[in-house]
This record gives structure tokens, C-alpha cells and sequence, in this order.
């Protein structure tokens, strides 16, 4: 602990949560903190901190290598950006689902994170596959490196408890769902907009999985789940917790149920 691994460039930073040494010195503290777009990493501290009357639980690592703790555990800092998301994490558990995976990444487009567990589980921590640029094995772990479009600015090493193979099929999956996602827009684009033209661009440092059939999913249908959890989730509620039907609704949000707890509803094939 508290040694640098060999071979990486004198000029990046680096990091490793179990390892207080890597950013103790230089990380920012702010009891309420939200995941950006520029955020890489999300992930527990190897130990809860408390400074004064404040436990600060989670470390959030930007791609400019700036490192900020907060009292939110990462499995509430997920569940809050899933809030304000439009793809939330309930539907990447549906397309889970529908390719029988059991660990599968929070997929919001190019701002995708992949879990170095179970997304089901409290202590999961959440890699970035917009950042993304190579990964190595390393000690029983994976050395990730990202990287900024800038390539005279210092690039930001992590280490993650995953197998190399897992990160790089769950980058795989966040691509494929892209290209899907693609399809589905043009599709709607071209039926709200036909005498335009629409180009869309999945990025190149995302890898290649083969034989992976993804179900083509229409706009309609993805409305149709939304609509479908979303009454499902409200009698439900009303009927094991003995709610309201007003209460029912809120407690049902489609965007704010935590990642732990979603549920869903396989889709119907035509």
C-alpha cells in the first residue's frame, strides 16, 4: 500500500480508494456533492471519515483529477442522477433483463457508469465509459486509465476491483446499447423530421463485443414500459405498504426508485 505502480506516466494522477495515501492530501470535502459530467469514478472509501460532525463516505474522482468526498453513500449519488436523467437505472435493469445479464452498467448514453459489483448492491462503485481510454491487470485488479480530448493534460489512473474481461464486456454492452440508442433516435427523428438529416457518432474508444443480439426496441415501446412500471409500481405500493393512491404515485417516480430496488416488467413481444 502506498506505492505507485510501475509503468505509469510521472505526470498522471493516481488513485486507489483502499489506499487513504492516494488522495487524502489533495481531495476536496463537501457533504452534499453531485455526480457531473466530467466525473470518472464514484465509490466508497475503504473507511468512513469523520472530520468535526461530518462522515464523509463516498470519493467522487473527476477526469481533471480532482478527488471530492461526500457524506452520500454512491449508491444515493447514483440514485440522484438516475433522478435526473432521463435514461434512468430501471431501464438499463429491463434491458438487462432481457439479455439474461446479472451484471450490467447504468447506461446513459456516452455518461454511462459500469459497477464493479451487482448495480443491486450498497457498496458498488461506478466507472465512467465516457472517459474511458485503456485498462491493464493489476494485483488481483484493473489499473483504468482516462483521459481528456486534450492530450497535454495529465491523464487520471484508478484502480478497480474488476477483471479485465468484465470491465471490458460491460463497456461493450454501454457501445452496442449506443448503437441501439442511435437507431431509436433516428427513427424518431426521421418521422418528426423527414426532410432532414440526422448523424449520429458512437465514440471509438469503447471496444467491440460479438455475438450479442440486442432486441430492437421501438420509441413506442419504451413508453409503453414506462407507463407499465409505473402503474404496476403504484398498486403495488398502495397495496403492500397501505397507501394512499396519492402517496403511492409519489413514492412510485419513475426516475427516484434507487437502483437496489427496481423493479420491472419483461416487455411483450409482437
Amino acid at each position: 500500500m502506498g506505492q505507485r505502480p510501475k509503468g505509469l506516466p510521472n505526470n498522471c494522477f493516481y488513485y486507489d480508494l483502499a489506499d487513504q495515501t492516494t488522495y487524502a492530501e489533495t481531495a476536496e470535502l463537501c457533504a452534499d456533492f453531485a455526480i457531473r459530467k466530467t466525473t470518472i469514478f464514484v465509490g466508497s472509501l475503504a473507511d468512513d471519515l469523520k472530520l468535526g460532525n461530518v462522515i464523509y463516505r463516498t470519493a467522487v474522482i473527476d477526469v481533471s483529477g480532482k478527488v471530492v468526498l461526500c457524506s452520500r453513500t454512491a449508491v444515493q449519488l447514483m440514485t440522484v442522477y438516475s433522478q435526473h436523467n432521463l435514461l434512468t437505472c430501471r431501464l438499463s435493469r429491463w434491458m438487462a433483463d432481457e439479455l439474461g445479464l446479472q451484471n450490467f452498467p447504468y447506461f446513459h448514453g456516452e455518461n454511462s457508469f459500469i459497477p464493479d459489483s451487482s448495480p443491486q448492491r450498497q457498496q458498488a462503485a461506478w466507472v465512467c465509459s465516457r472517459w474511458y481510454s485503456t485498462m491493464r491487470a493489476y494485483a488481483n485488479a484493473v489499473l483504468v486509465t482516462f483521459s481528456q480530448a486534450d492530450e497535454r493534460q495529465p491523464k487520471v489512473v484508478i484502480r478497480v476491483q474488476l477483471s479485465v474481461r468484465s470491465l471490458t464486456t460491460q463497456l461493450g454492452l454501454v457501445r452496442e446499447f449506443l448503437l441501439a440508442l442511435t437507431n431509436v433516435v433516428q427513427q424518431g427523428f426521421k418521422e418528426l423530421l423527414p426532410s432532414s438529416t440526422c448523424d449520429l457518432m458512437v465514440p471509438a474508444n469503447l471496444p467491440k463485443l460479438t455475438a450479442l443480439d440486442i432486441p430492437q426496441v421501438q420509441p413506442a415501446q419504451l413508453r409503453q414500459f414506462i407507463y407499465d412500471c409505473f402503474s404496476e409500481d403504484v398498486c403495488q405500493l398502495a397495496e403492500t405498504e397501505q397507501m394512499s393512491v396519492r402517496e403511492a404515485t409519489a413514492s412510485a417516480d419513475y426516475h427516484i426508485r434507487p437502483p437496489r430496488g427496481l423493479k420491472h416488467r419483461k416487455s411483450k413481444t409482437d
